[in-house]
């Protein structure tokens, strides 16, 4: 009888420990994907500050171009920062542009396989009376895939916007 009390307990003591186990182990998982977004976000955000900073720099003295000539223009220095900023992490696709949604630059890894794509018209929109814009998604059929995305509006000196950079 001993023998049997004492097995219940044993039996009892070790689904005790092994449903710990577990439950520490999902709320670990969870805890570490949590931190890995939250550090996806903030690489994303960072690079697109960077890259407005850097454009409206440049692009504040030549707005006798619209947005998408100063683009075209200015390709050759504009394209090595962002190919700079994109070599950070691999995972990164940077995209430039236009008030419609057209892609006008994206960083050299990626070449000009999405040049031909344009971003839906109601991300533009909502970026460009929103602001930023932290989301995931496949970018309106850009991506074939569920990424990650940061969008920030780019507007000239009048306050008129003018373009998109989505990261």
């Amino acid at each position: 009888m001993f023998k049997s009390v004492f097995t219940k307990y044993i039996t009892a003591f070790m689904l005790i420990i092994a449903v710990s186990f577990m439950l520490l182990a999902v709320l670990l998982c969870q805890m570490v994907n949590s931190y890995s977004i939250d550090a996806k976000e903030e690489i994303v955000e960072r690079t697109a500050d960077i890259l407005t900073d850097y454009i409206t720099d440049q692009y504040s003295g030549e707005e006798n171009y619209d947005f998408s000539q100063y683009i075209y223009f200015n390709r050759s220095s504009i394209e090595p920062f962002l190919s700079a900023l994109a070599e950070y992490n691999e995972d990164i696709i940077i995209f430039v542009t236009d008030a419609s949604g057209g892609i006008l630059l994206t960083d050299s890894r990626v070449g000009q396989d999405y040049i031909s794509s344009n971003v839906p018209q109601d991300i533009i929109a909502r970026v460009s009376y929103d602001g930023e814009q932290t989301f995931s998604g496949d970018l309106g059929g850009v991506f074939t895939s569920k990424h990650l995305v940061h969008a920030v509006p780019f507007f000239d000196s009048e306050e008129g916007f003018v373009g998109s950079i989505f990261v």
